[in-house]
């Protein structure tokens, strides 16, 4: 169900970019839209977003190794950590990233004079001080600070 190009226009695709004008699900509208607009939204997921979820993806591996130390068996507790760092992999590359992009997009979608830009400023800054905080928390403090009391190893087991 797509339309063919034409004078630089696509078809009934939602929302895509070309050559500055903005094209609806119906392939109706033909907003200008600056070209920083899309480069802006392009660098933050580049240079921000993305590393903070490579970031929080870190922290999350921290927390599994230091669970896996209940694990005895060298090649059981091996395994475990493999496992959990693949589905982690999964879940920060198929869910948080996008979640985390959706979000700073309907922020800056919200009011492009002032309040939307704000709100994206306010939200990537509060997104990297929580992350130095987790950090600070696990690398200094210790992981068992950041995770709920009965998830705390055993003494036995640190």
């Amino acid at each position: 169900m797509g339309l063919d190009v034409e004078q630089g226009k696509l078809g009934p695709t939602s929302g895509l970019l070309r050559q500055g004008v903005c094209i609806d699900a119906a392939g109706l509208s033909n907003v200008p839209v600056p070209k920083f607009a899309a480069k802006t939204q392009h660098a933050v997921r580049t240079y921000y977003v993305v590393p903070c979820c490579l970031l929080l993806f870190n922290l999350c591996v921290e927390i599994v190794s230091y669970k896996a130390k209940m694990i005895s068996h060298p090649w059981l507790r091996t395994a475990f950590i493999m496992g959990m760092v693949i589905g982690g992999a999964s879940l920060v590359a198929f869910a948080v990233a996008p979640a985390i992009t959706a979000l700073v997009r309907t922020l800056h979608r919200g009011s492009r004079q002032g309040a939307g830009v704000v709100g994206e400023v306010v939200f990537l800054v509060l997104l990297g001080v929580t992350i130095f905080w987790l950090y600070y928390q696990v690398y200094i403090v210790g992981p068992e600070s950041v995770l709920p009391a009965g998830w705390v190893n055993p003494p036995g087991a640190r």
